[in-house]
């Protein structure tokens, strides 16, 4: 979670993942998050040398060997759902009716100020500008 956990969300309810694409926070139609689970296994791979000891390294290159399975990636996917702070309501996006989406950034209607497009601000509808 820590190389994504800011980037991704969860929704039960519409059993959906959503991403932030550095503007708003999209569904994931794409596959993001099974390139995300098979890049978490990437690296775990290259960094097994790190762990201290012959034998470790070798428990982990195993481990990330069995990882590479389309079963673990979808079993790691569905824990990573639980994890705090990733799972999110349909409720929760777009709370802020003051806030703007932009394709460029985000308008504070409050004090008529334009900035970048926060994560934090949980935006998935931007309007488009001629």
């Amino acid at each position: 979670m820590a190389m994504y956990g800011s980037q991704i969300h969860y929704c039960y309810p519409a059993k959906k993942w959503y991403v932030w694409d550095a503007v708003r926070w999209c569904e994931d139609n794409g596959g993001v998050m099974g390139r995300a689970a098979k890049q978490v296994v990437h690296e775990l791979r290259d960094r097994a040398g790190e762990a201290g000891d012959e034998e470790r390294t070798k428990q982990i290159l195993k481990w990330a060997h069995k990882c590479q399975s389309a079963a673990q990636q979808e079993a790691m996917l569905k824990l990573a759902c639980s994890e705090p702070g990733i799972s999110i309501l349909p409720e929760d996006f777009d709370r802020d009716s003051w806030l703007l989406g932009l394709p460029n950034g985000t308008l504070e209607l409050r004090t008529r100020t334009f900035r970048s497009s926060r994560p934090e601000d949980l935006i998935t509808k931007i309007c488009g500008v001629p």
